[in-house]
């Protein structure tokens, strides 16, 4: 059961005819703030005007916020509650206590909708990075993603999307193998290669490959069949031919790093990787609009939803002392004093809080904001469109707790194969060393008298060599990984004479083979 941690909630109510703050280009009239600090958390409501561009507006404004730069034990993540097999969605107040329940060692405090997502399945639109697992690569819209890294690190960008990779854990949670997958649905080209299938490969994987049984724990994938993330338990392996069970994926390969050292009760992972400034990320989530850069509101945003409209909005802020706040803006509902703002008073808002960098997430019906009550349940802060909350893909919350370390490493046993050591080492008549070619070789190593000397060519010119007698040996080199070198050949003696004494040896050669002939 979850340790309940200590709830402290304080109440500042501050009743003021009015109080005008103005920042930037925007003027924040408080009729009326409400504090409240939850477990160090503090969330802050204002009942009010603004005025922007000589436009006053009616708003409610509701304000998260926490620095977990500086408070080791708060923790900014993100969270869902997808069912094992497909995306989905669910209201945020629910989707809280999924996150509760999935973290043991975290308490959710408070949390707001996050990125804009398919309404008909719920994949979001960008990368959604969950406790270091990369669970989508988005729909490819290209949008900015903020990334959450456990020592309070905020990072925003567009991550680099690679191929797909496959890590396998033991029972303790330690990575044994890292390695790339060449193909989804498809056979490997060779022993090293490695393939995964999923369900949607309707037909048997033929005999004869080795094929790995994994009992997942979660799938996703997308309606194209294009983007894939597999989790789950290793199971027996077989050579038969085999069809794609319903929640389970199959790994295909003779890689003996694959083959040889998952075991029963290892974890597999199926991903694709993440690179450009996220490598470390723990958590990220998409965006769409940036609303501050260097602390100043932006005053073109050439693409976002009704930009210039007055709607319910959500964002997300990061101050220069990394604090992170979370915003939303009731709207909709005029008759109530809650106007709404259109992207440009919202950046002009985030200015206004503090923001060193913000951006705009999902919002309209989507803006939600909750926050932990006395009850151990979770209150909405904000006034939801149409008196119900929208069901959401996923959501980015403020946690109270401490990650367990992530364990280190294991150390890769050598299961390389030497290669072959190179043949037929010799000396052609045009001066050229040359040996045969070695399958699977990166390069060779040409020894002359102990100096070493890297080469891809397999012909190399000795004519110019000085005078002297050398010894001259190869060896094929290997990829470190799969292969490791071979060893020298024996080594060839090469003798150059001296001009006149090579001028005498040709003369005699040249005689000798007439005598022959004749």
């Amino acid at each position: 059961m979850k340790k309940i941690l200590a709830f402290l909630t304080i109440i500042l109510m501050i009743s003021l005819v009015s109080v005008v703050q103005s920042q930037g280009n925007i003027t924040v009239t408080i009729a009326s703030q409400v504090d409240t600090t939850i477990d160090g958390l503090t969330h802050r409501k204002i009942t009010g005007t603004i005025e922007k561009d000589g436009v006053t507006s009616n708003q409610v404004i509701n304000v998260l916020s926490g620095n977990p730069f500086t408070d080791p034990t708060l923790q900014v993540i993100v969270g869902d509650d997808y069912p094992a097999y497909s995306y989905g969605m669910r209201q945020l107040h629910s989707m809280a206590v999924a996150v509760d329940n999935r973290y043991p060692h975290y308490k959710v405090l408070g949390g707001i909708n996050g990125d804009f997502y398919n309404m008909t399945i719920g994949i979001p639109v960008e990368v959604y990075i969950r406790n270091g697992e990369n669970v989508s690569p988005g729909l490819g819209y290209n949008r900015d993603v903020i990334g959450f890294k456990e020592d309070g690190t905020v990072v925003f960008g567009r991550p680099c999307i690679g191929g797909f990779e496959i890590r396998i854990y033991d029972s303790a949670g330690r990575e044994r193998i890292n390695l790339p997958v060449a193909r989804i649905n498809k056979l490997p080209f060779d022993d090293r290669e490695v393939t995964v299938f999923f369900q949607d490969h309707t037909v048997a994987i033929p005999s004869g490959y080795t094929k790995t049984i994994i009992n997942a724990t979660e799938i996703k994938r997308d309606a194209y069949n294009t983007r894939y993330f597999g989790k789950g338990g290793v199971g027996n392996k077989t050579t038969a031919a085999y069809t794609v069970p319903t929640n389970k994926f199959i790994v295909v390969s003779d890689n003996p790093y694959v083959r040889d050292m998952m075991q029963t009760g290892d974890t597999v992972l199926v991903q694709q990787k993440i690179g450009c400034s996220f490598e470390g990320v723990r958590w990220a989530i998409g965006t769409w609009e940036k609303l501050v850069e260097n602390s100043q509101a932006l005053t073109n945003i050439p693409q976002g939803t009704a930009i210039t409209t007055k709607n319910p909005r959500t964002a997300i802020g990061v101050r220069e002392d990394h604090t992170v706040f979370f915003v939303t803006v009731d709207g909709r509902l005029s008759s109530s004093g809650m106007d709404g703002v259109t992207l440009y008073e919202l950046a002009s808002l985030m200015e206004y809080f503090g923001a060193k960098t913000a951006y705009n997430l999902d919002g309209g019906g989507s803006t939600s904001m909750v926050v932990r009550n006395a009850s151990n349940t979770f209150t909405y802060t904000n006034v939801v469109t149409n008196s119900t909350a929208r069901s959401l893909s996923n959501g980015i919350f403020f946690v109270r707790g401490t990650a367990p370390e992530v364990p280190p490493v294991l150390p890769i046993p050598d299961l390389s194969v030497p290669l072959e050591t190179p043949k037929n080492l010799h000396i052609d008549s045009g001066l050229m060393l040359r040996w045969d070619n070695v399958a699977s070789r990166i390069a060779f190593i040409v020894s002359v008298d102990g100096e070493e000397y890297p080469t891809a060519s397999r012909a190399l010119p000795v004519g110019n060599f000085e005078p002297g007698i050398y010894t001259i040996k190869v060896k094929a080199t290997g990829d470190g990984f799969y292969n490791r070198d071979s060893e020298y050949t024996e080594p060839l003696q090469y003798i150059v004479y001296p001009q006149e004494l090579a001028k005498f040896y040709a003369l005699f050669k040249s005689h000798a083979r007439n005598r022959i002939a004749g």
